[in-house]
């Protein structure tokens, strides 16, 4: 059996903790004139393991360089683990409705979120297929690099596997090994505070998972692949690129570290792995030829989106896609 090193170990974090760290971030955006209004999207099920989400309306057209990460303590760092979500105003109530973000709460501003004018009723199951797939992909590619890395993200995991839930179910995977495989994690999740799994049965979900996870995106997409546009950026970063294929897998180059010097080195152990090691995530896709239209029209949408938020908000992420392509 194949022994991973566990790394970003989850850690107590009273609820309260959450509540002034999100006090204190609304506050600074709050006091940003060209800030219109500012959403939680999700909710804290489980401190100390769950993270904030932000989404943030801007004024249309005004740029921003507010740099959320410069200004927070690493003990805030650590519940808002990735940059904010950026949107300009006359952009929100389109990208609302294509992006599969859901259970948006209103913590600034006087706006409302409206039902989304880019999606008919007879297009939402086509539309939940592709946002569902492409958070199965997003999955797929951290999990095998990860394996290949000889580590577990502890905490990573157990966040993402939580909205996994539903996407099971919208590919008609909700009775599957995988289904199962997620509502384990799920049980240790909820109960990791006060009993935690052991180190072997880490690893031997590790192993089941990334397997079913890839057994499972082969078997739903055997009639109908994911659907990437052919403008799409397919390098997700310097060393990881997606390749269009009749299968889902990977390949790895360059030379592989073993795992355990994460323990010490931390994020140098990363920052050296991704500079020696490059991976091509091999993707069953469509072609445009049989792409429905409102998959179409969205991946221009997003594809939009992308280049305004790179224009003028540079510090926050586009609500687009699990994949940001």
């Amino acid at each position: 059996m194949e022994n991973f090193f566990l790394t970003d170990i989850p850690k107590a974090v009273p609820e309260r903790k959450y509540q002034a760290a999100l006090q204190k971030v609304v506050e600074m955006l709050a006091g940003l004139r060209e800030v219109m209004a500012v959403y939680q999207v999700g909710s804290v099920g489980t401190p100390g393991i769950s993270d904030l989400d932000l989404v943030v309306v801007f004024r249309d057209n005004t740029r921003s360089d507010f740099n959320l990460h410069d200004r927070l303590s690493e003990d805030e760092k650590y519940l808002f683990i990735h940059r904010l979500y950026g949107i300009a105003e006359k952009h929100f109530s389109v990208a609302t409705g294509l992006t599969g973000f859901e259970n948006y709460k209103l913590l600034f501003g006087n706006h409302q979120v409206e039902g989304s004018r880019a999606v008919f009723e007879e297009d939402k199951p086509v539309l939940n297929r592709q946002v569902a797939l492409e958070y199965l992909v997003k999955m797929y590619v951290n999990a095998v690099i990860q394996q290949d890395y000889g580590i577990l993200k502890l905490r990573s995991i157990m966040l993402h596997v939580k909205g996994l839930n539903s996407d099971l179910l919208t590919l008609n995977l909700g009775h599957t090994f995988l289904a199962e495989l997620i509502h384990r994690m799920l049980g240790w999740r909820k109960e990791y505070f006060l009993q935690q799994p052991s180190h072997r049965e880490l690893s031997e979900w590790w192993v089941l998972f990334v397997r079913e996870l890839r057994d499972s995106l082969n078997r739903v997409t055997e009639e109908k692949g994911i659907f990437i546009p052919e403008y799409a950026r397919m390098q997700l970063a310097s060393n990881i690129s997606l390749v269009r294929s009749d299968t889902f897998g990977f390949s790895a180059t360059g030379l592989p570290l073993p795992g355990f010097p994460v323990r010490y080195m931390g994020k140098k152990y990363f920052n050296l792995q991704n500079r020696l090691r490059r991976f091509r995530i091999f993707v069953r896709t469509m072609s445009i030829d049989e792409a429905p239209g409102v998959l179409v029209k969205r991946a221009a949408v997003l594809d939009d989106l992308t280049k305004y938020r790179e224009k003028y908000l540079p510090w926050f992420y586009t609500l687009s896609s699990s994949l940001h392509l």
